[in-house]
C-alpha cells in the first residue's frame, strides 16, 4: 500500500475488502440491467415493426383500390364487404387436415356485382335489408350484435320468397328475438314452434331434416329455417292470404279450417291483436325501408352526378 504520507488524502480512507458474494450481487444487478434494456429495444423493435407492415398494407390497398377501373366496386363499403365475410364465414367449411384452418369463400353475388348490374342491385337491396332488420333487433333487445340473425332472417325468407320484413314481425311478436324463449305449452325457439309441428315440418322436407327438439332453442338457422316452411306450407293451405297465415299460425290451422267451413270471419281476441300487431309492423317497417331507399339512391345519384 502506498504510504499515506506520500497521498494524504488517503490519511483517513479505509480499504474495505469485496467479498465474493459483494462481485456476484453487482454482476447480477448489472446483468439484470442489460436485459430490462434489451427487452425495451426488442419491444420497441417489434412494434416499429408492426406500424410498418400495417402502413405498406393500408397503403397497397389504396394503391390497388385506386388501379379498379370499374367506380361501383370503390364505392362499396367496407360495411358491406364486411357483411360479405361474415356470411361467408357462417358458411365456411373446415378443412379435414387441419381443424383450425376456416376456409373463407365470398358469396358468387359478391362477384357479379363489379360486371352486372342488376346482380348488383339486388345484392345491395340484400346488404339494405339486413341492416335495416340488425337495427330493428337491436332496438328491441337493447344490444349491440344483431347481423348473424338478420343474415339468417333475410337468407330464409328469400329460400322460400318471403319478405323478410313479415318474417321479422312474426319473430318479434312471437319471441321478442329470445331464441331460447320457452312458452307456456312448450312452443320453443325464435318462431316458437311446438315440437311436434316442427318434427312434421322437418319431415316434409325430408327426414334428414329433423334433428329434434333441442336445436330449435341453440340454433337459430334450424329455428328459422322451419319456421318460415311452416310459414309457407300455411300459405299454400290458405292462398297466401297474409292475415289467415297468421291467424293460423297462432290459433292452429285445424282452428282456422273449421272457422272458414262455419262460414265464419270470428277469431280469438287474442288472435285478433297478434295478427294485427305483426302486421301493423311489417306496414310500418315497409314503408320505412322504402323511404331509406329513396333517399339512398338520390344521395348516390348526387354523388355521382
Amino acid at each position: 500500500m502506498q504510504n499515506v504520507e506520500t497521498y494524504p488524502h488517503l490519511r483517513n480512507t479505509r480499504v474495505k475488502k469485496c467479498s465474493s458474494a459483494d462481485l456476484k450481487r453487482s454482476v447480477h444487478i448489472s446483468l439484470q440491467s442489460n436485459n430490462g434494456n434489451s427487452q425495451f429495444f426488442d419491444r420497441l423493435g417489434f412494434s416499429l415493426l408492426i406500424t410498418s407492415t400495417v402502413a405498406i398494407l393500408i397503403i397497397c390497398s389504396f394503391y390497388l383500390m385506386a388501379k379498379q377501373p370499374d367506380r361501383k366496386a370503390i364505392l362499396m363499403s367496407f360495411r358491406d364487404i364486411n357483411l360479405a365475410l361474415e356470411e361467408s364465414y357462417s358458411e365456411s367449411k373446415y378443412e379435414e387436415a387441419n381443424p383450425l384452418v376456416i376456409s373463407y369463400k365470398l358469396p358468387s353475388s359478391f362477384a357479379a356485382v363489379r360486371t352486372d348490374p342488376r346482380a348488383s342491385s339486388e345484392y345491395n337491396q340484400y346488404l339494405t335489408q339486413i341492416r335495416f332488420i340488425s337495427r330493428v333487433i337491436q332496438r328491441v333487445t337493447k344490444k349491440p350484435l344483431g347481423n348473424n340473425l338478420a343474415q339468417i332472417i333475410v337468407k330464409e325468407s328469400k329460400k322460400h320468397g318471403y319478405d323478410p320484413l313479415f318474417v321479422t314481425a312474426v319473430i318479434m311478436a312471437e319471441s321478442g328475438f329470445n331464441k331460447k324463449a320457452i312458452s307456456s305449452v312448450g312452443a320453443m325457439g325464435l318462431m316458437q314452434l311446438l315440437p311436434s309441428t316442427a318434427k312434421y315440418i322437418a319431415h316434409k322436407l325430408g327426414a334428414e331434416h329433423w334433428k329434434g327438439h333441442r336445436p330449435l332453442l341453440h340454433d337459430e338457422s334450424y329455428n328459422i329455417k322451419l319456421g318460415v316452411t311452416y310459414l309457407k306450407y300455411l300459405g299454400n293451405k290458405f292462398g297466401d292470404d297474409k292475415k289467415t297465415i297468421l291467424a293460423a299460425y297462432n290459433w292452429g290451422p285445424g282452428n282456422v279450417e273449421r272457422s272458414i267451413k262455419r262460414g265464419s270471419t270470428k277469431l280469438p281476441s287474442e288472435t285478433v291483436r297478434y295478427r294485427d300487431s305483426i302486421m301493423r309492423n311489417y306496414s310500418k317497417w315497409s314503408s320505412e325501408l322504402r323511404q331509406q331507399q329513396v333517399n339512398s339512391a338520390a344521395a348516390k345519384a348526387n354523388l355521382l352526378g
